[in-house]
């Protein structure tokens, strides 16, 4: 099979049998059982595919489409070297770390995956208490710091 060619499907179905009646009448796929008993398909192309229970995916996930490469190494390699990997990257990476006021960081999880306790104005307080030990805090944003408003735009509402 050719790099870059769709070679496997997954599709969402609440019956892989309705849907195999469905596929093979309108469009003349071959459906088989596989190994381990379930409904299989493939396509004149080449193609071929398996249905999985709609309650086996998140809301927002549909079809997993498969493409064959020659060498995942190198396609990864080239991948990354994309401006929209680096973009989506970065994003990512400032997303999981930024301060929850500015939409990410849901719960402070990435803070709390690298200890981070978020601003602080002074630890002076914790200095005696923690003397000596491991001084781990639990994350606090900075809205929760400042107990107020943060932006100037929050002075319109």
């Amino acid at each position: 099979m050719p790099h870059g060619k769709i070679c496997y499907l997954e599709i969402p179905a609440k019956t892989a049998e309705a849907s195999a009646d469905f596929y093979r009448t309108i469009f003349d796929w071959k459906i088989r059982k596989r190994g381990d008993g379930e409904l299989a398909f493939d396509d004149a192309g080449g193609v071929s595919g398996t249905w999985v229970k709609e309650s086996d995916r998140t809301p927002d996930e549909r079809t997993r489409t498969y493409i064959m490469v020659d060498d995942i190494a190198d396609t990864l390699k080239q991948i990354e070297m994309t401006l929209f990997f680096s973009l989506l990257r970065q994003n990512t990476i400032e997303g999981m770390f930024c301060d929850p006021m500015h939409g990410g960081n849901i719960d402070m999880m990435g803070w709390q995956l690298i200890g981070f306790p978020g601003p602080r104005m002074s630890n002076y307080d914790d200095v005696d208490k923690h003397f000596g030990e491991a001084f781990r805090p639990k994350p606090a944003s900075l809205r929760q710091v400042t107990r107020g408003k943060v932006r100037p735009s929050e002075d319109l509402e």
